[in-house]
């Protein structure tokens, strides 16, 4: 098993091939799967901006949704 941590461009499941954006740390790559799983973040990211930390609504759980709703 390995696991990869990284932006996709493209995923084509006929030839099974995930196609990994180029970052500082490495250029674009086709990677060869059998199984895939795609996990999004789970944590959000406000990219260092405090002011946007303090005052924005999250959504990534149950409890957001019902804060938003509410």
């Amino acid at each position: 098993m390995q696991v990869v941590q990284g932006n996709v461009n493209h995923v084509s499941l006929n030839d099974k091939q995930v196609i990994q954006a180029a970052d500082a740390r490495s250029p674009e790559r086709s990677l060869a799967f059998d199984q895939l799983i795609l996990a999004p973040g789970g944590v959000p990211n406000f990219f260092g901006n405090e002011s946007v930390a303090k005052h924005a609504f999250t959504f990534k759980s149950l409890s957001d949704a019902m804060c938003l709703r509410n």
